[in-house]
């Protein structure tokens, strides 16, 4: 039986909480809810809708050649975390969101032309960072005041996939690392879901797979 914070589901045909239910995009005092509960929406949706898609750049072969050979010299594929104690909104609280991992590649260079290059190929897409390793490098033992800085290029989330996916059929020595980055890309599904547990699992494993795969001195 429904009550004023309850919801009969149509498809389980449960009675839960509203906080299982998503808004129909309406919200304030004629806020509405959907007729199907979050989970029997998520088991319901197609394996590979995306809300996302990855980025596509349309460089020529000799290019997307040229940037896959500077990557394999100085890129770098990563799975950040999305923080420490990540936002969780109050309607998505009964199913709080995984910590989770964003994708990002850098390629770095001492040598500023090189990301001046990549700056202005990519134009807004990606952003320069600069390194000065005086300030980052604290052990006394070393002389980082002789030190050249560092200038990386950075692209992330779908942007980043979208480079991964563009270089992937020329890439020789990071080819196995842009598998398992692209791999975990495909685990996104839809965003602001719940997850099942198959799918997190996945994910922690693949963040492991990758991280031992660009430790250094591999």
């Amino acid at each position: 039986m429904e009550t004023i914070d309850t919801k009969r589901c149509e498809s389980c045909l449960e009675t839960k909480p509203l906080i299982d239910f998503n808004l129909n995009g309406v919200h304030g005092k004629n806020k509405s809810y959907r007729k199907r509960c979050r989970k029997c929406e998520y088991e319901s949706a197609p394996i590979n809708s995306r809300k996302f898609e990855a980025v596509t750049f349309n460089f020529t072969n000799e290019e997307a050649a040229y940037l896959a050979g500077l990557f394999d010299g100085e890129g770098h594929i990563g799975l950040g975390k999305r923080g420490n104690k990540p936002k969780v909104p109050k309607i998505n609280r009964r199913f709080p969101r995984e910590p989770g991992h964003y994708l990002h590649i850098t390629i770095s260079n001492t040598d500023k032309t090189i990301i001046d290059y990549l700056t202005k190929l990519f134009g807004e897409h990606g952003y320069l960072n600069t390194v000065n390793y005086s300030k980052v490098i604290e052990d006394s033992t070393r002389h980082p005041e002789n030190w050249k800085d560092r200038y990386v290029f950075i692209l992330t989330t779908r942007k980043a996939e979208g480079f991964l996916n563009l270089i992937k059929p020329y890439s020789i020595i990071k080819s196995k690392q842009i598998d398992v980055a692209l791999e975990y890309q495909k685990t996104l599904g839809l965003g602001g879901r719940i997850i099942t547990e198959e799918i997190r699992q996945k994910r922690i494993d693949l963040v492991a797979q990758l991280k031992s795969m660009t430790k250094r001195g591999k």
